[in-house]
């Protein structure tokens, strides 16, 4: 199941797409707070999930405690700031291609 999201989604909409009865997943789910940016994942078996997070890179974690692990010290203000920074750096970038293609 590869489950691809391009919009704001809350965990309550993600659990119900995904409509997985499966504890473990609903756990690392509650655990997730990138409401506000989503991201896609790949669920191959319960054992195995994948995290693609925009300039940051894929998380696969061959177990839940992992992901859990890692979500718990993860910086999410930091992350999102980041972005933000990042997509502020590509706006200006494609503002100075737009104008030198008009010199």
């Amino acid at each position: 199941l590869l489950l691809k999201i391009n919009k704001p989604i809350s965990i309550n909409e993600l659990i119900q797409l995904i409509k997985c009865k499966e504890e473990k997943l609903l756990e690392i789910l509650n655990v997730l707070v990138f409401q506000d940016i989503l991201i896609s994942f790949e669920f191959r078996q319960v054992s195995y999930v994948s995290l693609n997070m925009p300039y940051f890179g894929t998380i696969k974690a061959r177990s839940n405690q992992y992901l859990n692990q890692f979500l718990k010290s993860f910086n999410y203000q930091h992350y999102k700031r980041k972005i933000a920074s990042m997509e502020q750096v590509e706006k200006e970038l494609e503002q100075i291609l737009i104008l030198n293609e008009y010199d």
